[in-house]
């Protein structure tokens, strides 16, 4: 499709959605896309939009407000914007870049997950890539191709693994997550505190804390609870220990503990768990 709006040039493309009810109730699905090349007067200012928006710059700048702060993209560089805040961008002369438009289930909260992390101006490792994915994705359309809301969505979701994926630059701080969650997993019936772990990693507290917490999306607490939580699971399914041995395995000192977190995390007890699944695991 062609466009008209004002600062945008000819040989521009986008490309609108319309979801069924199936793609708005399960999924993330696209709602625009484009390849667009400007002048200095293309100018977007809301107050309010339903949907995710990430650019790719390909050429030229771009200026842009979110978050009552102004920014200034370049080539290579990302813009992510949550469309239900108020935001405003301007493209410079010459400025030429790719974009989509994305929402649906999660679209909003996995966008304010990344905007947490990195910022509405994303200079990462992989943004070439996502790039490359989301030219791809223009091009697709542009030969009038059919793809299902589920292709859609894969789209979508990878292009968000790559927006969260560790730097490159990051292999010695992934090195130590993997050797501490190892640790967790060695050490899952005795008593591991967070000065263990991160005495393991060699990092303070407070780093190991962050580092975890980036790389994962838990804390190490969380984590470890978590490996618990699972390790239960299966041992209350695929064992007939009593759910007080199960507890000791996984590291709970006492049953009403064990009872009280895996309740809590699974939102049943470990009898109601493995009674509504041992039947299903038989062969």
């Amino acid at each position: 499709m062609k466009i008209t709006d004002h600062g945008v040039l000819p040989q521009s493309t986008c490309f609108s959605f319309t979801p069924n009810d199936t793609a708005r109730q399960m999924l993330c699905y696209p709602t625009w896309c484009g390849h667009y090349y400007c002048t200095n007067e293309y100018r977007i200012d809301r107050s309010g939009y339903p949907s995710v928006l990430l650019m790719f710059i390909q050429r030229g700048a771009m200026r842009f407000h979110f978050r009552s702060r102004d920014y200034t993209a370049r080539v290579g560089d990302l813009v992510l914007i949550d469309g239900m805040e108020y935001h405003w961008y301007q493209t410079e002369d010459g400025a030429e870049f790719v974009y989509i438009n994305f929402s649906g289930l999660g679209a909003h909260e996995i966008a304010r997950y990344l905007l947490d992390q990195y910022g509405p101006l994303i200079r990462r490792d992989n943004n070439v890539k996502i790039g490359n994915a989301l030219h791809s994705m223009v091009h697709f359309y542009e030969q009038e191709r059919i793809e299902t809301m589920f292709d859609q969505a894969q789209r979508i979701h990878q292009i968000l693994a790559l927006l969260a994926a560790p730097e490159h630059t990051q292999d010695r701080d992934v090195s130590v997550i993997e050797q501490t969650t190892r640790y967790m997993h060695e050490h899952l019936s005795e008593s591991v505190s967070l000065e263990d772990l991160a005495a393991v990693s060699n990092y303070s507290v407070y780093y190991f804390s962050h580092l975890f917490k980036r790389e994962t999306g838990y804390s190490p607490t969380e984590y470890l609870i978590k490996l618990r939580i699972e390790a239960a699971q299966v041992l209350l399914v695929h064992s007939a220990l009593p759910v007080g041995e199960i507890a000791e395995r996984v590291g709970y000192q006492t049953s009403s503990s064990f009872i009280n977190m895996f309740t809590k995390k699974v939102g049943l007890s470990p009898r109601e768990y493995r009674k509504l699944n041992r039947a299903a695991a038989q062969p």
